[in-house]
Formats: C-alpha cells, structure tokens, sequence
C-alpha cells in the first residue's frame, strides 16, 4: 500500500467519525475523548490534488540489443560432440608412419670370399696394391643389427697370371671382377719365357719379343744332354743370367759353368737353393701308394721340370709334381 493510499484512508476514516457523531453532542460538547484537532491531517492531500499512481516499471531500453537467436544456418543433424566423423579411423588404431620395425631376423653379419676376383662390392676404407702379380686389398663394411651400426673388415688376394698393371691401386673398382681387370695384365697373345712353343712355325704362339727360341733339350740326373724333338722354349738366352727354361744344354752362354742337376737328378739337403739346374724345381721325392702319398722323411728332393703342363711319367706323380699330374 502506497503512502498517499494510506492518507486517504486516514481522511476517510476522521470523516466518517464525525459524521457518526463521535466528534460531538447535541449540546454541542465533544462526542469523544479525542478532539478532532488530534487526528493527523498532515498526509491528506489537498482536494485539488490528483492521486498518483506509483510509477510502472522501467521499460527496457530500446538500445539493448535483442536476446541471440539460434544461428539459422546450423544444420540439425549435426552429430554429437563426443562421436567421429565417418571417415575418422577408430580411436587407437593409428600407428605411426616413421616406427621402426621390429626385428623379426637374427642379424647377419656380411661376408666375403678371400678371393677378390669374386667379391661383389668394396664398401668403404678400400685400398688395393699389385706386387709382384700378388693383388692385395683391404677394406671395410658398415652394417646394422637392432638399429646398431657395425663395422666389420675384409681382406682379399689375387694372383695375376701374367704380372700387374700398376703397383698402387688408387681407383675404386665397382666389384672383383672390375679390380682384376684393372690392375692384371692380360695373357698375351705370344709365348712369355719359359714357355715352350713348336718347333714348326705358325703351328702356335710365337715368343714374345726380346725373347729367343731354344731347344727343349735337359741334363739328365747325371748331367748329360738329353736331346729334345718337337718343340722348343722362349727364354732370354744371351743376357749372362742362366734364367727360366735355360740350362747348359740349350743356352751354355748363360749357364756354360753352372754346377747342378738335370731333371730327375736327387740330393738330399735341406738348403735346396741352386741345387737344380735352370727351368728345374726341387721337389719331394714323394710316390703315391694306396690312394695316398708316401713321402721320406728325410730333406730327399728331386730336380723336375714341374709347372710346364706335362706330366712327365717317369719321374712326375701327382705326389712330387700336382701341378702338371692332377690326381684322378
């Protein structure tokens, strides 16, 4: 209830106490304890005064921007937060690209032949030389077993039949073959010394040059001149070095005062050195017997003409001289 509500009650209320006589008596003396002059009149509004209602409630300002509406162009089938889109994989499925394998092999550690015209590759650290026809390299390779790097070395030979190009290797050949082909000389197409060729003419090779063709002919184990037929020996007979395929037989210019033995001829001595004539090898004076050899025990030797691809059956066995008679 108002203030001004309830000063009109109160107005209302003296009115109506006068009018029922409560203000006085006929006589004219008061018709009640409370004389008029004590009701309180203060908040009777004047008659001319209009009542006011109280205020309404502020209105909202016209400026306030209106509540959000819902986005119109939200489409209603969204899905849920919470679920993947179709073409997501499924959670915990995704493996990532760069994890490495699991081993699934024992490592293997890389090997090579010792013979270097069959390597394949020469990995890393190479280094090659030729000497004396003997090819020898060295080098390395990097290998992995469970993510560890290793490094392992090799070593390979080759003898070169017929010499070496070049002392120091400084190529980096792609294989074995390639090596070989690059540091050895190639077999060449005229008998080298030592080697025995035909006695006709145009019937084979030719020496090579600065080479001189000579009888085949041979000290026996005595020291005597066996004649030779058929076929004759390149050699560098006349230079005063009794050299390979020579003896006093067919070159005395070489080896004129040379104190040896012929082929077949024996001795027994550790110190073989010199021993056997020019174009002769010392060998063990070895017999096969029972599928097998029967060697002395002793430094017995015998003088032969091994390594010249025949196999000599008086003297050669695949015991003394496996070379020209290879086992059956």
């Amino acid at each position: 209830m108002t203030n001004a509500l309830r000063a009109l009650l109160v107005s209302a209320t003296a009115v109506l106490a006068i009018a029922c006589g409560t203000g006085g008596g006929d006589d004219g003396s008061a018709g009640s304890d409370v004389p008029v002059a004590d009701v309180p009149v203060a908040d009777v509004p004047p008659a001319d005064v209009a009542l006011e209602a109280d205020p309404a409630p502020d209105p909202a300002p016209s400026d306030l921007p209106p509540a959000d509406p819902a986005p119109a162009d939200i489409p209603a089938d969204l899905p849920p937060e919470d679920v993947p889109p179709a073409d997501m994989p499924p959670a915990d499925t995704h493996v990532p690209l760069d994890a490495p394998p699991e081993q699934t092999e024992p490592c293997h550690e890389p090997s090579f032949p010792a013979d270097c015209e069959a390597v394949t590759a020469f990995q890393c650290g190479f280094q090659g030389e030729c000497v004396d026809g003997l090819l020898s390299v060295d080098w390395h390779h990097h290998w992995f077993c469970d993510g560890v790097e290793e490094i392992t070395s090799f070593h390979c030979t080759y003898q070169c039949p017929n010499g070496c190009k070049v002392v120091e290797y400084v190529d980096w050949p792609q294989d074995g073959q390639q090596l070989v082909a690059d540091n050895c000389l190639p077999a060449p197409d005229c008998a080298v010394e030592g080697e025995s060729v035909p006695v006709v003419p145009g019937r084979g090779k030719e020496c090579c040059e600065g080479l001189v063709k000579v009888p085949c002919d041979k000290p026996n184990a005595d020291g005597e001149c066996m004649e030779c037929d058929g076929a004759g020996v390149c050699t560098a007979c006349g230079d005063d070095q009794c050299g390979k395929g020579e003896n006093h037989c067919n070159c005395a210019a070489d080896c004129a005062n040379q104190e040896c033995l012929g082929i077949g001829g024996k001795f027994t001595d550790f110190d073989t050195e010199g021993k056997c004539c020019a174009g002769l090898a010392p060998k063990s004076d070895c017999h096969p017997i029972d599928g097998g050899c029967s060697c002395p025990k002793c430094p017995c030797y015998v003088c032969l003409d091994c390594g010249d691809d025949f196999c000599d059956p008086e003297r050669e066995n695949p015991c003394n001289c496996p070379e020209d008679c290879p086992a059956p």
